[in-house]
């Protein structure tokens, strides 16, 4: 597990991860914003933007 860890340091692995993930939220807030506003909207808002928050 150790030298998997290394490999993902290395190369730059869990930024590139958060970079396409930041690319991806942002690319759904923007889709979201055809549906008209009303709680099914903030709950896929809010949905969106905690996958993106969450820590692992």
């Amino acid at each position: 597990m150790v030298a998997v860890l290394e490999i993902i340091e290395k190369h730059h692995g869990y930024e590139k991860a958060l970079s396409l993930a930041r690319r991806y939220t942002q690319k759904a807030l923007k889709e979201l914003r055809v549906l008209p506003d009303g709680t099914y909207k903030a709950i896929l808002k809010e949905l969106t933007q905690d996958l993106l928050d969450r820590t692992m």
